[in-house]
């Protein structure tokens, strides 16, 4: 029982210790990884390959794939690219293998690394800043990862004499689909096909499994990882089901491709590497792993867009809706999330414009009325959404991003209140400079609009202040002038405070306008993740 419970102790070690490394990283990396894959993401070859870095970073594929499916939502990679950083991924999560053999077993560094768990744990205490923080756990993460991995060893050479391959399914095909079965619900139970290899690999080295046996099982820990996706898709949006059944779809397929080759495998490998360091059975058992899954990229790759079209037939898009987008999964990833929430402000705010032109030149009631309940119905969507954005967490530039989009967000839903109880239309008629001025206003949204989804903010951010700065400096004489002429007759009463209001609700408008932009512009970062300096504009309105 006591060995049972060491084998057991070691395995929720090492778990714990993956995932305080992997929380670590991830606060570290800050907004690096969205940078890297929109970066080097220009085809399914280079999207897999910033796929591979990324989690072999991260020592996690799901916050990989979380931001690939967060990109392909807000529309900034196409589902092809992003299947190219999802083949990726399944490479990079084999790193955890060679960190095991390689420190576990060839460098025997385990018992050095202990020191590193009451550091980290120091610098829990300790640390001031998030930086540090974020070290603590990556520390503490790789040292209990490691005393986890110790404790599986020693559990195992305990168990030498009970767990035998005899015990197991016998090396036959149907033997091995058996183990692979078994691998899949070794992952099933604890959500991570890394504690399985290195279990796997702690078995192999104290020979109570064979290799071919191990081998089977680390097929079926691989195939067994795609569960996780397939949890995470279910009420999600439709990219996030596309992605996960990508997933499972992938992974089926060189699951299948490794479970046919691996007595070939084996018989190659043993007999090109007789002795040395190739020939031990765990490095020849983590080159298995990292070989099928970087064979099954090369072949699936050429056909990615056949691929990508295949998964597009089985789960079809049903209909065009912006709050789709809006998955709660992508939610654990702050920076993501921003993101496309930023890109559904931005359209809304070209359905806004378009629909205020409409309202300017005497559109249809049941056309515009239909516009707004569509505006304010994703509207509310998007706050609710954006108000559950968890950035407290999260770096300074994703906290500033964050309460920048919130504002963008008040900003935005007030000018479309204002643009849909706008007056009666035909009041700017009876003033050309009014008229002109309501024509300048929506020049400006448009050019805001198109901005909002361009690195050009900054330049219509300025302009559209400028125009809100002049209407405001024009206020007092323009009500005057309008006064005298209805206190001389020169003017109906009613007409002139008709008159007036239009020209406060057009100055009310452009304020709105220029906050929505700067505030947009304060978060562009989100948008376009290569955005280095903050914006040079700075508010001068003490009531921003």
């Amino acid at each position: 029982m006591e060995k049972f419970l060491l084998v057991a102790a070691g395995i929720g070690l090492f778990l714990l210790g993956m995932s305080l490394m992997t929380e670590g990283l991830r606060a570290v990396s800050g907004t690096w990884l969205p940078k890297l894959l929109a970066r080097f993401t220009r085809s399914p070859v280079s999207g897999a390959i910033s796929g591979a870095l990324s989690t072999a970073a991260l020592q996690s594929s799901s916050a990989t794939i979380l931001v690939a499916i967060g990109f392909v939502s807000a529309g900034l990679l196409s589902f092809g690219h992003a299947l190219g950083i999802l083949f990726g991924a399944n490479i990079g999560t084999t790193i955890t293998g060679w960190l095991v053999v390689l420190i576990g077993f060839k460098l025997k560094l385990a018992d050095l690394l202990m020191p590193l768990i009451p550091l980290g744990a120091l610098l829990q205490i300790f640390g001031k800043t998030k930086r540090l923080l974020a070290l603590a756990k990556i520390l503490a993460g790789f040292g209990i990862l490691f005393l986890g991995f110790s404790m599986i060893q020693q559990g195992m050479t305990d168990f030498r004499e009970i767990l035998t391959p005899a015990i197991f399914p016998s090396d036959t095909l149907s033997g091995r689909f058996l183990l692979l079965l078994l691998g899949i619900a070794m992952t099933l139970v604890t959500q991570s096909s890394s504690v399985g290899v290195a279990t796997a690999l702690a078995a192999l080295a104290v020979d109570s499994i064979s290799f071919a046996q191990a081998a089977a099982l680390v097929v079926g820990m691989d195939i067994g990882t795609t569960a996780t996706a397939l949890f995470g898709a279910i009420g999600s949006n439709l990219q996030a089901r596309r992605t996960a059944i990508s997933h499972v779809i992938y992974n089926l397929m060189t699951g299948t491709f490794a479970f046919l080759l691996l007595k070939t495998y084996e018989n190659v490998w043993f007999g090109a590497f007789k002795t040395g360091f190739w020939s031990a059975p765990e490095i020849a058992l983590v080159a298995f792993h990292t070989l099928f899954n970087l064979l099954g990229v090369l072949l699936v790759l050429p056909w990615t867009h056949q691929f990508a079209r295949l998964i597009e037939y089985i789960l079809p898009e049903r209909k065009d809706q912006r709050t789709a987008r809006l998955d709660p999964s992508l939610l654990k990833n702050p920076d993501t999330a921003l993101l496309v929430s930023a890109t559904t402000l931005a359209e809304l705010a070209v359905q806004l414009m378009t629909t205020f032109k409409q309202v300017a030149t005497g559109g249809t009631a049941v056309y515009t009325l239909q516009a707004f309940n569509d505006i304010q119905q994703t509207l509310s969507s998007l706050r609710q959404y954006a108000g559950s954005i968890k950035t407290d967490h999260a770096t300074e530039k994703t906290q500033r991003a964050h309460l920048a989009l919130m504002h963008a967000l008040e900003h935005f839903s007030r000018l479309a209140n204002r643009i849909e109880h706008m007056d009666d239309i035909t009041v700017f008629d009876k003033r050309p400079t009014l008229r002109q001025a309501l024509e300048e206003t929506i020049e400006h949204f448009a050019q805001v609009a198109a901005a909002m989804q361009s690195p050009d903010i900054v330049t219509s951010t300025e302009a559209v202040q400028t125009f809100w700065q002049t209407l405001n400096r024009q206020t007092e004489t323009y009500r005057n002038t309008v006064l005298a002429e209805m206190s001389n007759g020169a003017l109906r009463v009613e007409t002139g405070y008709e008159i007036l209001h239009a020209q406060r609700w057009l100055r009310r408008v452009s304020y709105h306008l220029w906050r929505l932009a700067y505030h947009f512009q304060v978060a562009e970062k989100v948008v376009d993740p290569f955005l280095k300096k903050p914006p040079a504009l700075k508010p001068t309105d003490p009531t921003a």
